[in-house]
């Protein structure tokens, strides 16, 4: 295999290398889409733990004063 073909197999070799990061570079870029989406459920998801804290914890006493705090046990 003389010079130029060696080059030609070089150059189809870089080329079909491109393709492929090219390849991965769009599957980031959708990637980072469904994170940043992943991210702002998380947020969502949180803002409403902090929002409903504290009402569930005063259910949670409230009941645990009804039927006492002790479960108990079957003997």
């Amino acid at each position: 295999m003389g010079t130029p073909e060696k080059l030609d197999l070089i150059l189809l070799e870089l080329k079909q290398i491109n393709t492929k990061i090219d390849h991965i570079a769009e599957e980031i870029k959708s990637l980072k889409t469904t994170v940043n989406r992943m991210d702002g459920h998380i947020d969502f998801v949180e803002e409403t733990y902090d929002t409903l804290k504290f009402p569930i914890h005063v259910v949670k006493k409230k009941i645990e004063q009804i039927f006492g705090k002790e479960k108990k046990s079957i003997e």
